[in-house]
């Protein structure tokens, strides 16, 4: 008799990104699923961007699909098919129909299925019966060995029981979420965690987005505290102290020291203003001087 031993392989966000698509994913990595709580990706994703792009945004799911090295993708989401107070029948009419076209989409993609919900509450609107659904879903594959590794896109602490449930099931479990609203008790749970922050939302974002609105020309190089060429237009600190220093003339140049004070980051860009939006997305905010 013969048994198949599943040796767990896990690939940081970059090397994934390496990886590629369909054949060669099939052929490096055992079957990986991906279980999305929409509302978690949703919410964080449109919050991280808005300010960068002036919109929510629009996620390339497909990518993620990719990235996350999954054979399948199911995704958990509702609808908000209730009347606004502040909505005229054709806005509401059109909000609506961007969320069906966003599902559609997703539904559309080779491996993926999509799970609806329902909402409830009148003043405080919430998903319904969709965090349940995920949960048991996950727990029916991992029973069925259909994946040797789960990875679950989400945040709340309320997942944490079926996540160490699939743990001693010996599924090897992956939880990715928003850096800032992620359970520490669902992080200690899982195998191995991925945490979203504000350049990981970018590279989710579709195409036309990047074309559009393109982040900075980004570097690392040698520093000496207080260096930098040109003249310098705008200096700040950050919460943990280190000093931004923006110089021009030619390109603004962005110096962001490491924090060993023997290197830094620079970063280029031809507007000032977005210069210092992109670092306050980026680091935090920035005390910026007189």
């Amino acid at each position: 008799m013969f048994c198949r031993v599943i040796i767990p392989v896990i690939y940081t966000w970059t090397e994934l990104g390496n990886i590629g698509i369909g054949g060669k994913i099939s052929q490096m990595l055992e079957p990986a699923y991906l279980f999305i709580d929409g509302g978690h990706l949703r919410a964080h994703y449109g919050r991280t961007v808005r300010e960068w792009f002036g919109s929510d945004g629009a996620i390339d799911f497909e990518k993620l699909k990719s990235k996350m090295g999954a054979f399948k993708l199911f995704y958990y989401d509702c609808i908000d098919d209730e009347p606004r107070r502040w909505e005229d029948e054709a806005t509401g009419r059109a909000r609506i129909a961007r969320q069906r076209a966003m599902l559609d989409s997703i539904q559309e993609i080779v491996g993926a299925h999509v799970r609806e919900g329902s909402m409830t509450g009148q003043k405080q609107r919430r998903q319904k019966e969709v965090d349940i659904l995920l949960a048991v879903e996950m727990m029916n594959h991992a029973i069925c060995k259909n994946m040797a590794r789960a990875v679950l896109l989400a945040g709340d602490r309320d997942f944490r029981p079926v996540v160490e449930s699939l743990v001693q099931m010996g599924t090897f479990v992956v939880v990715v979420g928003d850096k800032a609203h992620m359970s520490r008790e669902l992080v200690k749970a899982a195998d191995s965690s991925i945490l979203f922050a504000f350049d990981d939302y970018f590279e989710l974002s579709m195409p036309s987005f990047q074309a559009d609105y393109p982040l900075p020309v980004s570097h690392q190089m040698g520093y000496n505290d207080g260096f930098f060429e040109g003249v310098a237009v705008a200096q700040g600190e950050l919460d943990d102290g280190r000093i931004v220093t923006i110089s021009a003339p030619d390109m603004y140049r962005a110096y962001v020291p490491t924090g060993d004070t023997r290197t830094a980051y620079t970063f280029d860009y031809k507007d000032a203003r977005r210069l210092k939006l992109y670092i306050k997305l980026r680091f935090g905010e920035v005390n910026w001087m007189a």
